[in-house]
């Protein structure tokens, strides 16, 4: 019993010295790897290389900025002076009971936040002036601010 196999171990001991040798030579020589990657690709081109099944079309509609830009929600402030900022919802939290509250925004002396909306991203906003002009504005185009930050004077943002 022991003699077969030592002769089973011995024959593939050879086997894989064989198996050694011609994977060494393939290594050595890059004609051999060539002529190995071209078989192993003609024989997949065989067995799955058929005609196209998906049609390749024009896209009429285009991509937009706006589908490029997030849907999230934001508070969006405007000051008595005119001062406008969108910040993120994450950067306010919830004040527990008899807490102190956070620092709000920084204003002017006479300034104060007159307007506090929650509003996402992709929504209008509607500005209407005392010559009775409305002018519309999409929420992400207004610039992002830091809660404590006074934001930008609306008139250089409206065109």
């Amino acid at each position: 019993m022991t003699g077969l196999e030592r002769d089973k171990v011995k024959k593939e001991y050879e086997e894989l010295q064989k198996k050694i040798a011609h994977y060494k030579e393939i290594l050595g020589n890059e004609r051999m790897q060539r002529d190995i990657i071209i078989g192993e690709l003609t024989e997949l081109n065989e067995r799955f290389g058929d005609e196209r099944r998906t049609e390749i079309s024009f896209a009429d509609g285009g991509i937009s900025i706006e589908d490029m830009i997030a849907d999230e929600e934001v508070v969006v402030t405007i000051s008595q002076l005119g001062y406008i900022k969108r910040t993120k919802t994450s950067e306010y939290r919830k004040q527990s009971r008899g807490g102190k509250g956070s620092r709000g925004a920084k204003t002017r002396n006479q300034d104060f936040v007159e307007h506090l909306f929650v509003a996402t991203t992709h929504n209008y906003l509607l500005q209407f002036t005392e010559q009775g002009r409305c002018h519309w504005l999409r929420v992400y185009e207004i610039p992002e601010a830091s809660k404590t930050s006074s934001g930008r004077v609306i008139q250089n943002i409206i065109n």
